[in-house]
């Protein structure tokens, strides 16, 4: 740069710079968007939301549009605007990567490359249906939680069900939870669910159910449905029925599992053959639900007193489900029969149902909204392994500065508390299982512990001395340990922690072999000093000391009642001069200098 250079020469060339690079990326983005733009337009309302939620939060916005008339400005306010989206983009994948850990913790026996490609299928089939990415990854757990298809097998079964749950607006969840447990029940593969998800719709439109209460409750009857070869149809025909005649749409599902559950019963299969309708047909198959109720209604169409419909509704005992469809058989006014019929006619409909949500403004907007959610999640993964660097570079600076803030001392101990942690963390169970160890496995631990103690404080004496030629130390007294540079010496202070914490894991050690369980002694203690009637005077000279090494591990036994057995002769002894009471704290005191004397032996 040259040195007379005029300021307004650095703006120019400032501005002509930045103007090229945003004419470059101008470019790359209008070639990659371009597909995109009928959609855009659709969605300007959500955009002008978007743009005011933008302008609250950039001040240059907020606070003057007029200032991008100026280059410079412009320049600036574009690259503020692409740093906000990269950071939504960044944040979109990071709320969607961590969803995705409970389809990931699934297939932990996987390569990562099948986990990577797991989730580009999920988020393919979000943006491909326009549903919510979230969803879709819960969809997908679903299915192999409840169900064990994965992958691309699961793939046709979330964007079928998944676009009929949101076109009929209820949980995508709930309503692909449903349908796995349905799979396993009614063992149907994808070509059925279209079927199902009919019987469905009719059920919705026929009984007095939410279609989200139905995904959930569906589930109660299934199986016991499916155990007696009884169709899904069937079980939602039951089913709609039932909640017109109940209280709750709960009790409802009851009761249609207590039917299905004495539809098989020996007393069941008797009743309806003395009224002359035989529950199998010619392939010795129990025929469906709906078909015996209807041939019981032909009985009780054809009775013409009331005595004769009570007689036959009396051959039926059984729950409540079982009861309630005997009762609704007695119907003579055709509206069971019409009933079935709308739930057939309902299915048909289901198709003009979902062409008509298709065309639904709102509807292909929430789509539309899903599929640029699922584009910007896509795009944030490309940023998010640049985003986590800059969090590790962010966090060391964090680190950093804790770290400065700390004084001399606190950084000394914070070292040696470190090293402290990770010598427990694997050698604290060097401590543990001494009953089963004799005195010279003990010794051995020891003596490992004593051997990794020596080598860490000698090679901490040896950083530290070499620290001290090299820092012309002297004999300079002022220049102490303490007010070494710590920057360049934290592996000198590590040894010491280590060196430290296996001295304390040593008396840990010694304090635990000590304080363990002894066994009793095998023979009577020596009690040879008590054999002059009592007398005790021989053990009162040599009871302030414990004989042999004080660090040598041994058993003693302190047998009080020793000291006074045959009772304390006080007649030809120091005793005969002192009262009860001074007995009584001599013979107390011999007991505490005994103890003491046990404690220093051991320490």
């Amino acid at each position: 740069m040259a040195s007379g250079q005029s300021k307004i020469e650095l703006v120019l060339d400032l501005k002509n710079k930045v103007g090229m690079g945003l004419t470059q990326a101008k470019k790359q983005i209008n070639s990659e968007t371009s597909q995109m733009q009928a959609r855009l337009n659709e969605f300007s309302a959500s955009a002008t939301r978007d743009f005011k939620s933008i302008s609250s939060e950039i001040p240059v916005l907020n606070n003057g549009l007029r200032l991008m008339a100026n280059p410079i400005v412009a320049a600036g306010s574009g690259i503020t605007a692409l740093a906000a989206g990269f950071t939504k983009a960044t944040s979109r994948a990071a709320d969607f990567n961590h969803e995705f850990r409970g389809l990931a913790n699934l297939n932990l026996d996987k390569p990562q490359e099948e986990l990577t490609r797991l989730r580009e299928i999920t988020l393919d089939t979000a943006y491909k249906k326009g549903f919510n990415p979230e969803n879709t990854v819960n969809a997908f757990n679903e299915l192999q939680s409840t169900a064990g298809i994965y992958g691309d097998a699961a793939r046709p079964i979330v964007e079928k069900q998944g676009e009929f749950a949101s076109l009929l607006k209820t949980s995508m969840d709930d309503y692909v939870a449903g349908t796995a447990k349905a799979m396993v029940n009614w063992r149907i593969g994808v070509d059925k669910l279209d079927d199902f998800n009919k019987s469905n719709y009719a059920a919705m439109q026929v009984g007095k159910v939410e279609f989200n209460e139905l995904a959930k409750l569906q589930s109660v009857f299934a199986g016991s449905a499916a155990s007696i070869n009884q169709s899904f149809d069937t079980a939602n025909k039951l089913f709609s029925m039932f909640t017109i005649k109940t209280g709750s749409v709960a009790e409802a599902a009851t009761q249609t599992k207590s039917l299905f559950n004495d539809l098989t019963k020996a007393s069941t299969i008797k009743a309806f053959k003395r009224v002359g309708i035989d529950m199998f047909d010619a392939n010795k198959q129990l025929k469906q639900a709906d078909v015996i109720m209807l041939e019981l209604n032909d009985k009780f169409m054809k009775m013409k007193d009331d005595k004769a419909i009570v007689n036959l509704k009396n051959q039926f005992t059984g729950s409540e489900g079982l009861i309630a469809m005997i009762q609704a058989a007695t119907d003579k006014t055709g509206g069971l029969r019409d009933m079935l019929k709308e739930f057939q006619d309902s299915r048909y409909n289901a198709d003009m149902a979902l062409s008509q949500a298709h065309n639904d403004f709102l509807e292909r907007q929430k789509e539309l909204s899903n599929r640029i959610d699922a584009l910007m999640v896509r795009l944030g993964n490309k940023f998010l392994p640049h985003a986590l660097s800059l969090m590790d570079i962010a966090d060391k600076v964090v680190s950093r500065a804790a770290w400065n803030s700390k004084s001399e001392g606190e950084k000394q101990q914070a070292l040696i508390n470190s090293q402290r942690a990770d010598v427990y963390e694997k050698y604290g169970n060097l401590t543990s299982g001494l009953d089963s160890l004799n005195n010279a496995q003990f010794q051995n631990r020891m003596d490992y512990i004593q051997k990794r103690q020596n080598e860490h404080y000698n090679t901490f004496d040896s950083i530290t001395e070499s620290y001290r030629k090299s820092a012309n130390w002297g004999q300079d007294p002022a220049k102490r340990v303490e007010h070494l540079d710590f920057e360049n010496n934290y592996d000198r202070f590590n040894f010491l922690g280590r060196a430290k914490a296996f001295e304390k894991l040593g008396e840990d050690l010694k304090k635990a072999w000590n304080n363990k369980a002894l066994p009793a002694p095998t023979t009577p203690p020596n009690t040879s000093e008590t054999t002059n009637n009592g007398d005790i005077s021989g053990i009162s000279n040599s009871i302030d000391r414990v004989t042999g090494s004080a660090q040598a591990p041994r058993n003693i036994t302190v047998n009080i009642d020793a000291f006074n057995k045959g009772g304390i002769n006080t007649q030809n002894t120091s005793l005969q001069n002192m009262d009860a009471k001074q007995i009584e704290d001599w013979f107390v005191d011999m007991c505490y200098r005994a103890i003491r004397n046990v404690e220093l032996g051991y320490n």
